[in-house]
């Protein structure tokens, strides 16, 4: 196939809407699909690059295959950090009607995948046995999910096989991809009328911002805003997956990163960094929560690890 077949191909199934003849990134040598009604795919080379893309009629995912880039990425349902890094194995997820406005800075290959929204419906009405367009589909970029990396890769072999797919094969990757979607990043409709449970993709941002906001000040109200969630539902959702509150969790990943930093270094004044580190307004107000959680204080931990 020609590259002038292919954009003809591309154009036709709706991918031109996403990279577009304007853009400088550039379409690969290899595309599957074009007489799928579940899942078309197609192997793109992306670079330094800025353009808006209209809404697309499908679900898109993408998966970095090799190569590094920092991204800037909006769309609609997009929940956390705009910014992100794309490296091997990172996935951007957008749904179907959301319009992108993307800039790049680097150089990556990608597998683009774009899958019909009834497969989707589908796959969440047999599993809730409600009203398919009551969920709530959270976009994402630069997140890592290791079961639906698993299905983009075969989709991506398919993509280099002389012979192509079978429809059968299609149909089976079309609904192993929505089930995986479903389970990290749909918020799933109750018939009881309460709100949605939390996704996956929403409780891995809420531990990952607390890990990354440390040093600050901050409660519940930032991060269910963070991660678009309401605030008593993400503490009671939170606390069921975890099993302890947020508040707990966070002082437990705060004194837990404080000890790293105290095993890893014989300086006296590791404490104060670790202090300021990890968001305590003093040493004696770390060795007060040290001894609470761990039953030792700063100073008899440091000499029983190092001494």
């Amino acid at each position: 196939m020609t590259n002038g077949q292919m954009r003809e191909q591309v154009s036709d199934s709706g991918f031109a809407a996403f990279l577009a003849e304007k853009t400088r990134s550039r379409i690969g040598s290899s595309t599957i699909g074009s007489d799928w009604s579940g899942l078309q795919a197609m192997v793109v080379e992306q670079g330094d690059d800025a353009f808006v893309s209209p809404a697309l009629g499908s679900h898109f995912l993408g998966l970095c295959i090799d190569g590094y880039a920092l991204a800037d990425i909006r769309f609609g349902s997009l929940v956390g950090p705009r910014r992100g890094v794309v490296e091997p194995g990172a996935l951007c997820f957008m749904p179907a009607g959301d319009v992108a406005e993307l800039s790049l800075a680097g150089s990556f290959s990608g597998l683009h995948v774009l899958l019909n929204p009834t497969v989707l419906e589908s796959v969440i009405a047999e599993r809730c046995k409600g009203d398919p367009k009551r969920a709530q589909l959270l976009g994402f970029q630069g997140r890592r999910n290791d079961l639906m990396s698993e299905t983009a890769r075969k989709v991506h072999a398919l993509s280099k096989r002389p012979c192509g797919a079978t429809a059968l094969e299609a149909d089976r990757l079309s609904f192993e991809l929505a089930n995986r979607i479903v389970d990290f990043a749909c918020a799933m409709p109750s018939a009881s009328g309460r709100p949605p449970d939390l996704t996956t993709l929403q409780l891995s941002q809420a531990i990952d911002y607390i890990d990354a906001n440390m040093a600050c000040d901050f409660g519940l109200a930032e991060i269910a805003a963070h991660v678009g969630a309401e605030p008593t539902r993400l503490a009671s959702a939170f606390e069921d997956e975890t099993g302890t509150s947020i508040d707990v969790f966070r002082t437990e990943r705060r004194l837990s990163r404080a000890q790293e930093m105290l095993a890893l270094s014989d300086d006296p004044a590791t404490c104060e960094e670790a202090a300021k580190h990890v968001g305590f307004g003093s040493v004696a107000g770390l060795d007060a929560a040290f001894r609470s959680r761990v039953g030792i204080s700063l100073e008899n931990y440091r000499s029983r690890r190092l001494g």
